[in-house]
């Protein structure tokens, strides 16, 4: 099989870099060719996933409608099937169709995400570093909109650095100004000193002397926008990434009017990263971005007669995930941050786009070949007519998805702020309409045939379908309640089931998991999701009203300009501005709010009137979208901080459970093992122990040996008595690529069959090794005798009271009130020895 490979890679054309490398014909399109020379016939689950992909959209789109029609079929027979007129009967189903594609889509999306292997890119492993050929530039578009708003920007961008501390990585913020009256504010030109004298800063502190520069500040002049009526930066963040992709290209400065670097001493730079300024980019992930894109079999082709990359990926999009912090604004953010699946836009939810085509989606974060990048989206768009730029921009330039990195983003604390993002999201949307048709716009009035195949049309569609889904069920609700046919618990059942599309994708998620598996173990694993889980799903539920309104501001808002007024097209402000404009007064929330608690009267009249046995099932959810403003108020406020300080009692048990547990490593812990700790010691039924440790054995024993000094079990000396026999075994041990493998006998240090490396074994030691670090270092600074001594000692001899070792009740109350100071533990030893 090897042999094969080879052969076909060798027999390619030398300009195909895709049939030239080998993967091409081991894991990627090549593989159906080189096993028709081989007597194989796969498993039927391989053969049934290659067919799938063989036939994307016969799948895709085949099981969107029989999912459709078969929830449809069973709603409209609740509803009253054959006895229903053809006329009611359309009627039903025309009422059902939008939030019945909402389930449908969102079922066949999840279950091929449960179904199909994920796909996961070639990528190169860049031992030494990224080249020279693949040298990238790692930018944030933004705005400087008040004073020292550069130092949190480049603090950002210095952590980029510190994550990702490459010397062929280079740093820059893209920016300009909010818009303005005037081309020039009077606060303009301290903004952009303070920017420059920050990043000078950074380069004298990062950067030895004469040596290139780390950190740039690349900023642009606002221009006359007759179609705003305001002067701004050109095209908003699309025209930042195009005029710094000209730049590196050696093309013009556009409206970039100050740059900390004179372009043209800059190198060639193929690739750009980019990202949000909340953005945080964890260790090493820009390596792995590059690492992928400049694999041959990533590597982009554009063709310039389809006007689009046909081969390879212009630009990939990593996972993106809310950050640690984002759920401790609010009690929103904490229900809607807490797991993935509800924002499309934000959690890269077409993972089944990837698995199943082999494409992903474009959300505007990740890195992006500037030549394949620029030559597929850098002019076709004409000017003030796109605001969503990043989708359509990953239509042209192909975008993959890289499942296996991830990169972390922040979310709205507020109710108010995630809703006008929603609708900013909403206008973007429907400005790409014309996208849909034969014949797209072209700059300069000019149009041609659409090249974007059916699934990036259908990427635009769905988002179309997905704004239209809340009005949809709004009205649905509205009309199943008052005159259509069927109970309405029916119709309120359906909505139900439409906001609950988080729970139901984790209960088939848990269900497909424990089929597999034989046990119940995914359901218990993922339990302590579902309250947020249901919260999401009651806190969608109750702002329906609103998010149909915003939708359908939103929709009309866009028709409008685009066909009548053509102005404001670029209508945006940052989500910062966003949230700092709206504030978080509860009247704010009622004056946003008030048209949903209108709706809910209006309903709720109608209902009464019309069919008042209806309201069993609409009152809850007309109460609710009735305080939907309140509930909207409580749920933005910021989470309270308070620290409770542990109680005597709870620190004398943490205190005995840390003695015990070091007592552990006190015993087992010796010559016998080579100092290394033995990974259990099992007492029942004959007190035997496991004579094998791994890394994270390896490491716990190390950072518990550190805490034994901290805590006054063991002295200075021996502690780093043990660290060092420990030290000196570790380095007797065979290693793979310089990591320990996952397990080894401790009394022979021979690694166990069958040899692997774990990397979550090495990276649970790494965290432990960095932690001693830190922690020996600040030892340096201690005195070798100290206070914790006292301590340990209490500790030690409360044990032995515990086992029956040793009694009295002068000893129990002695040990209650160690010395809090050196001075005084001699003579409170003293007294503790008599004693005992």
């Amino acid at each position: 099989v090897a042999r094969r490979a080879v052969e076909l890679a060798a027999a390619a054309d030398p300009a195909d870099h895709r049939r030239r490398c080998v993967a091409y014909w081991l894991i990627d399109d090549g593989l159906r060719e080189l096993r028709a020379g081989f007597r194989y016939r796969g498993p039927a689950a391989e053969r049934l996933v290659e067919l799938a992909r063989s036939r994307p959209n016969a799948v895709y789109f085949g099981s969107i409608v029989a999912a459709w029609f078969a929830i449809a079929s069973a709603c409209a027979w609740l509803a009253g099937g054959s006895a229903l007129g053809s006329g009611a009967m359309l009627g039903v189903l025309a009422l059902l169709a939008l939030p019945v594609g909402e389930m449908a889509v969102g079922l066949v999306n999840h279950a091929l995400t449960l179904f199909l292997p994920p796909r996961v890119l070639a990528k190169l492993e860049f031992k030494k570093g990224i080249p020279d050929e693949a040298r990238t530039f790692v930018v944030i578009p933004t705005m400087l909109v008040k004073p020292h708003h550069a130092e949190a920007l480049l603090e950002r961008l210095e952590i980029h650095h510190l994550s990702n501390p490459d010397p062929n990585l280079r740093f820059a913020l893209l920016t300009d100004f909010a818009d303005a009256p005037a081309e020039r504010m009077p606060d303009d030109g301290a903004l952009v000193e303070d920017a420059l004298r920050r990043v000078r800063d950074l380069n004298a502190r990062y950067v030895e002397p004469g040596g290139e520069d780390l950190f740039y500040l690349f900023h642009r002049k606002r221009l006359w926008n007759p179609s705003q009526g305001s002067w701004m930066g050109w095209e908003r963040k699309r025209g930042k990434l195009s005029e710094f992709n000209r730049i590196l290209r050696g093309g013009p400065v556009g409206s970039y009017e100050v740059l900390s670097a004179d372009p043209a001493s800059l190198p060639r730079f193929r690739y750009v990263v980019t990202l949000d300024s909340d953005t945080q980019m964890p260790r090493d992930t820009a390596g792995r971005l590059v690492g992928t894109i400049a694999h041959p079999l990533n590597r982009p082709r554009f063709d310039p007669a389809a006007g689009r990359v046909l081969e390879g990926y212009g630009v990939l999009q990593p996972r993106v995930n809310f950050h640690l912090t984002a759920a401790t604004h609010s009690y929103f953010a904490r229900l809607l941050a807490s797991g993935g699946g509800i924002d499309p836009y934000s959690t890269a939810a077409s993972d089944s786009y990837m698995d199943l085509y082999g494409i992903g989606s474009f959300t505007g974060k990740g890195v992006y070949d500037v030549d394949a990048f620029e030559h597929a989206a850098g002019d076709i768009f004409p000017e003030n007519r796109i605001l969503s730029h990043d989708l359509i921009e990953g239509n042209y330039a192909r975008c993959g998805l890289l499942s296996d990195t991830e990169v972390f983003d922040d979310f709205p604390a507020r109710y108010h702020a995630y809703a006008r993002r929603e609708h900013r999201w909403i206008r973007g949307d429907w400005q790409l309409l014309p996208w849909l048709g034969r014949t797209v716009p072209l700059p300069g009035g000019r149009s041609r045939r659409n090249p974007l195949p059916i699934l990036e049309r259908w990427k635009l569609l769905d988002n179309l379908r997905r704004s239209l889904t809340p009005p949809a069920v709004v009205l649905m609700l509205a009309l199943g309640w008052t005159v259509m046919p069927g109970s309405p618990w029916l119709w309120t059942a359906v909505a139900l089931l439409v906001q609950a599309q988080p729970l139901l994708k984790w209960l088939a998620a848990a269900t497909v998991g424990s089929i597999r598996g034989g046990s119940i173990g995914p359901f218990r694993g993922g339990v302590d999701a579902v309250p947020s889980l249901g919260g999401q799903t009651l806190l969608s539920l109750a702002f329906l009203p609103d998010q149909a309104r915003q939708a359908v501001d939103a929709v009309a808002r866009t028709l409008y300009r685009s066909y009548v007024s053509h102005r404001r097209m670029l209508e945006w402000e940052t989500a910062a501005s966003t949230e700092q404009r709206l504030g978080g007064a509860a009247s704010t929330f009622v004056r946003a709010m008030w048209p949903a608690s209108a709706t809910a009267l209006a309903i709720g009249a109608a209902v009464a009137r019309l069919r008042p046995e209806s309201l069993a099932a609409a009152g809850p959810i007309l109460l609710a979208w009735l305080l939907s403003p309140l509930v909207a108020y409580l749920v933005s406020l910021p989470l309270p901080s308070s620290e409770a300080p542990l109680t005597d009692d709870q620190r004398r048990a943490l205190r005995r459970l840390a003695r015990k547990t070091w007592r552990y490593f006190e015993t087992f812990v010796g010559e016998e093992d080579h100092w290394l700790p033995p990974d259990n010691f099992q007492e029942v039924p004959d007190g035997r122990v496991a004579h094998r440790t791994s890394p994270t054995n390896k490491g716990l024993l190390l950072v518990s040996t550190l805490a034994a000094n901290d805590l006054g079990y063991l002295p200075l000396g021996t502690m780093l008595d043990r660290l060092e026999r420990t030290f000196d075994t570790l380095d007797r041990l065979e290693r793979r690529w310089g990591h320990f493998y996952n397990w080894y006998q401790t009394q022979t240090l021979e690694p166990l069959p069958p040899l692997y490396v774990s990397t979550v074994d090495s990276g649970n030691m790494l965290g432990c090794l960095v932690a001693l670090r830190r922690g020996l270092l600040e030892k340096a600074g201690e005195p070798i005798v100290g206070p914790a001594v006292a301590e340990g000692l209490a500790d030690a001899l409360n044990l032995a009271l515990e086992g029956g070792g040793l009694d009295g009740s002068r000893l129990a109350a002695l040990l209650q009130a160690p010395p809090a100071d050196l001075p005084g533990w001699r003579s409170w030893l003293d007294r503790a020895e008599d004693e005992a």
